[in-house]
């Protein structure tokens, strides 16, 4: 693994765009393409700045050695994972728990509650952003985005086509459906598209 490598991974692992690497260091984005790509290789005052930014050795990023400990990266990585998992859980959760309870007490409260759930799987999925630089993987990332959305969609469609706040479309209001279905269809392709470029 050459320079181009390590560069383009620890790039990966933050979770940030080439545009937002290049305004961190003060170059352009087509200087970190060039050097993702190998076609060129950064000066050395360049190369700090990329250590500094990524909290690595400049061992590290010119010739792959790696520090001695790696027993706190490993913790810290096994802790990212596990509130990764959380994180995904909770948002899954949140939305099956409104849909059981709406299905009994159809209360706005119900609703209120399953994104209070979710948001607290955004917050632990940020939290495990903080504790190491991995990231979730582009499909995992894009599905939570959309599951997230799900509840918000349906509650925005049903009061604009005054069906009312509701956690899911019903088939007794083909109106609520079928508008649900085209937001929460743009929704899902805008967001893939976003969360694909800001991951490049």
């Amino acid at each position: 693994m050459n320079i181009d490598y390590r560069i383009q991974e620890l790039r990966k692992q933050k979770g940030i765009s080439q545009s937002h690497l290049a305004d961190e260091i003060n170059v352009s984005r087509q200087a970190v393409s060039k050097w993702e790509s190998g076609q060129s290789i950064p000066d050395i005052d360049k190369i700090v700045l990329i250590c500094e930014y990524f909290n690595c050795t400049t061992d590290y990023l010119i010739m792959g050695i790696k520090p001695n400990d790696n027993s706190n990266n490993t913790n810290r990585g096994l802790i990212s994972k596990i509130l990764f998992i959380t994180s995904t859980s909770l948002i899954v959760i949140g939305l099956l728990a409104t849909f059981g309870n709406w299905y009994d007490t159809k209360l706005v409260s119900d609703i209120y509650g399953g994104m209070i759930i979710q948001l607290l799987g955004v917050a632990t999925y940020y939290i495990s952003k903080l504790v190491s630089n991995e990231r979730l993987s582009l499909k995992v990332m894009w599905l939570n985005t959309i599951i997230c959305a799900f509840m918000p969609i349906s509650v925005l469609t049903g009061e604009i086509f005054n069906h009312g706040a509701s956690p899911y479309p019903s088939h007794y209001y083909p109106i609520h459906m079928i508008s649900f279905l085209v937001f929460y269809f743009i929704f899902s392709i805008l967001s893939y598209k976003y969360i694909k470029k800001i991951i490049k």
